[in-house]
């Protein structure tokens, strides 16, 4: 889990521990770059630099998810850190534990897999918005999928007043442009 406490620059793990391995050894595709072979090793570390300064070591094969990081290292420019400006620590290590449970997911794991999906997007609105963020930053389409899907049912069902004030959003129309758009409208409001 996440430590807010602990230095920043300093290494962090993000989540459960990451198994080392050596470099170019295990499973992988191969892609050509600059006239170097690379191979994609699942078991490889990267780290990843979040923009306040934590780093987290992490299987390859796990942030492959990410379509931004596949492309990163498959280009060639993951060889130290992969700096990642739009992401702070806090919301990385979500992620990176989004990535862990839906890594090498069976389809015998849906059900337990939706329940934990259920439990972890159930968070405050300002670390939901960051989520979904960092998840379209990082291009990591399940994620994106699953915190829109959480905001579309927050307003699913609710009458212009209610999402305002879910999303503390001011109504700047006058009475009449608002009876205006609504007559302009009307099918949207049957």
């Amino acid at each position: 889990m996440f430590n807010p406490l602990k230095k920043k620059m300093g290494t962090h793990h993000g989540g459960s521990s990451s198994s080392s391995s050596s470099k170019g050894k295990g499973k992988g595709k191969a892609v050509v770059m600059e006239e170097e072979f690379r191979t994609l090793d699942l078991k490889n570390v990267i780290t990843l630099k979040t923009l306040d300064g934590f780093t987290f070591e992490v299987e390859e094969g796990v942030m492959l998810q990410s379509d931004a990081i596949k492309h990163m290292i498959e280009e060639g420019v993951a060889k130290d850190e992969i700096p990642l400006h739009n992401v702070t620590g806090f919301i990385l290590d979500k992620v990176i534990d989004y990535c862990k449970k839906h890594y090498n997911k069976k389809p015998s794991d849906d059900e337990e897999v939706k329940k934990w999906d259920t439990e972890f997007i159930d968070v405050d609105q300002p670390t939901l918005y960051d989520l979904i963020m960092a998840a379209d930053y990082l291009s990591i389409k399940g994620l994106v999928d699953l915190g829109t899907q959480k905001v579309a049912d927050m307003i699913k069902g609710k009458m212009p007043e209610e999402i305002r004030k879910i999303f503390n959003i001011k109504n700047d129309f006058t009475p009449e442009e608002e009876a205006a758009i609504r007559s302009e409208n009307v099918w949207a409001f049957e």
